[in-house]
């Protein structure tokens, strides 16, 4: 951003940088493409463009122990296009420079019980919705009634690829300046009581195993409120994996919902799942990255195994990167 008298401007460049060595002078920066804005919306347009043909790595996420973002919910009808994983990170990087989560819902229509539901459970702070949204204003009636202090609003589709994006960059730009309250604090005996109701209210979709139990009271984990979010989130897609027929690759579906997945860690053996005393056949291969490129000491994981026989998901490690 530049000074102006008029006032701010806004740059978006592309840079090239040449490694030459260690010798002092040897390497160099190359000025490659860039534009100028002088309304910040637009500088947001180009700079999620920018920003989307980063690696696949790069992901919008609040710095530890910072403020916490805003959540938004963003209904959109029918169900996911061929090029979901794209767009879908395309609107959450550009949440991301508003310090927002994006949440996004696919047939938001068929599954108006289901959704209802998670946001009566865990109301964002703005919910958005897609014009061809049938039930649309229900949706916003009852989340103003579980949110009043909220932001709910109608999305409209536009003509051009690139109008979703940038109607949700006007409307993450008003909730930018809409105040946010700080999180109590959580230590880990309460968070693991936030923990097993979670799984309770999931039904069987989602269980823990007796090692995953044995992790509730005392954990070594630094950030108790984080992981139970993280929970939470694995618990809405294994309900929709039981329920639902996902649609999607699993990584993908979870990314559509703020969650990092991989679906195997080949430094690992895990060994087999014991529930209530018996043991399965069930490893833990699947894991959510609560944290990732951070001290060891910081970096979180749920290790989970995926139980096609009876539709479920279930924990085995919850805690730091240290299951084995």
């Amino acid at each position: 951003m530049l000074a102006h008298p008029s006032g701010p401007v806004y740059g978006v460049g592309t840079f090239l940088h040449h490694e030459g060595g260690l010798r002092p002078g040897s390497n160099s920066v190359t000025w490659v493409d860039g534009s100028w804005f002088a309304d910040r919306d637009d500088f947001a347009v180009a700079l999620a463009h920018e920003l989307s043909r980063s690696i696949p790595a790069v992901r919008p996420t609040a710095e530890r122990n910072a403020y916490p973002w805003k959540v938004a919910t963003l209904l959109l009808s029918g169900p996911p296009p061929p090029d979901t994983a794209e767009c879908i990170r395309q609107l959450q990087l550009a949440a991301g420079l508003f310090r927002v989560v994006l949440r996004i819902e696919f047939d938001a229509d068929a599954r108006f019980k289901q959704l209802i539901q998670n946001i009566k459970s865990r109301p964002p702070n703005q919910l958005l919705v897609r014009e061809h949204v049938g039930s649309g204003q229900r949706y916003i009636d009852q989340f103003r009634g579980f949110n009043p202090d909220g932001y709910a609003d109608w999305i409209s589709d536009g003509s051009q690829p690139h109008d979703l994006l940038r109607e949700l960059i006007c409307h993450l730009s008003l909730m930018s300046e809409m105040p946010l309250s700080a999180p109590e604090p959580l230590e880990w005996p309460d968070a693991g009581e936030q923990i097993l109701a979670i799984v309770s209210k999931a039904e069987g979709a989602l269980l823990l195993s007796d090692r995953a139990k044995g992790q509730l009271v005392t954990n070594p984990y630094p950030d108790p409120r984080r992981m139970v979010d993280h929970v939470r989130l694995l618990a809405e897609v294994a309900t929709h994996y039981r329920v639902n027929s996902i649609g999607m690759r699993l990584e993908e579906f979870c990314a559509s919902r703020g969650l990092t997945i991989a679906l195997f860690d080949n430094s690992i053996n895990p060994p087999r799942l014991t529930l209530a005393g018996v043991t399965t056949d069930l490893r833990a291969k699947p894991h959510v990255k609560v944290d990732d490129y951070v001290a060891p000491d910081r970096c979180g994981r749920i290790y989970f195994a995926i139980d096609p026989a009876n539709a479920r998901f279930v924990i085995d490690h919850i805690g730091l990167h240290d299951y084995s």
